[in-house]
């Protein structure tokens, strides 16, 4: 009798050690395997609709939620040369949204879907999508309070609504905080310009401390239009020697107009005077 108890303990625990290892590392294992095949055919062919109910996406794990994180990251990438959201946008968004809705804790999914929003919002106009990401920005600074790769955004996706205040004093108090730390410093910069002209030394002067300190432009398009605000605002006032300022800067970080702002700046280093240019309003 007790050798049947035995076997009948030793039984179970067998099956119940066959049962972890299937579910916490040989389902999560196939996942992966199987989404790796997904997305470099989603990496080759961006028109390919994905089957959200497929295996990756179906069995709730941690390689599950990896996988909706990297089809996140995926579709940015995708969306980013163009104007329109790609066919899988709304896809990864709605896959990534159930994941949070069931288990999450972690902060970066949150994260994630509050970019995916505003993303969203500027690639539709309907800046309704602005408050969904104002509602997961929320989440993840709850779980991570003070973050500061969530806080940059989170201003700007409050600027975008209107909340011109409550986006200042975001980036003022992260700023004050810590004013030798480089991003603090561009961010407040960048945001200052829409403040109006007034603005535009201040803003300036925290944008080229950042640079001088080891700052490096992740969003080129942002920088581009915010530099060349700052350009044409200095090249009408003829002031030589901030106009230099921005388009070395112009000349030195990657945008679509490097190459004519370095030759602006060898005009301006040749002759310490402006060149005749076409200046269109924008």
């Amino acid at each position: 009798m007790r050798n049947y108890f035995v076997l009948t303990i030793m039984s179970l625990f067998s099956i119940a050690t066959i049962f972890l290892v299937v579910k916490y590392v040989v389902v999560p294992y196939a996942q992966m395997h199987t989404w790796l095949h997904v997305a470099e055919t989603l990496n080759k062919e961006q028109d390919k609709k994905i089957n959200e109910n497929s295996f990756p996406f179906k069995q709730q794990s941690l390689a599950s939620q990896i996988i909706r994180l990297d089809l996140i990251d995926l579709v940015f990438k995708s969306q980013k040369p163009n104007s329109s959201l790609g066919i899988n946008y709304d896809t990864a968004l709605n896959l990534m949204e159930k994941y949070a809705a069931e288990n999450s804790v972690y902060p970066y999914v949150y994260y994630m879907l509050a970019r995916g929003f505003d993303e969203k919002a500027v690639a539709t106009g309907e800046k309704k999508w602005l408050i969904n990401a104002e509602n997961y920005y929320h989440r993840a600074l709850v779980l991570f309070p003070n973050r500061q790769e969530f806080l940059y955004p989170y201003a700007f996706n409050l600027f975008q609504q209107g909340k011109v205040v409550d986006a200042k004093e975001v980036l003022l108090n992260l700023y004050k905080a810590d004013p030798t730390l480089p991003e603090n410093s561009f961010y407040l910069g960048i945001f200052s310009i829409n403040l109006g002209e007034q603005s535009y030394n201040d803003a300036l002067d925290k944008m080229e401390y950042a640079f001088e300190h080891g700052f490096e432009v992740i969003d080129t398009e942002a920088f581009s239009d915010s530099y060349t605000r700052l350009f044409m605002y200095y090249y009408k006032k003829n002031d030589i020697v901030k106009t230099k300022i921005v388009a070395t800067r112009l000349s030195t970080v990657e945008n679509n107009q490097k190459d004519l702002f370095a030759e602006i700046v060898r005009y301006v280093k040749t002759t310490n005077s402006l060149p005749k240019l076409q200046i269109e309003e924008r």
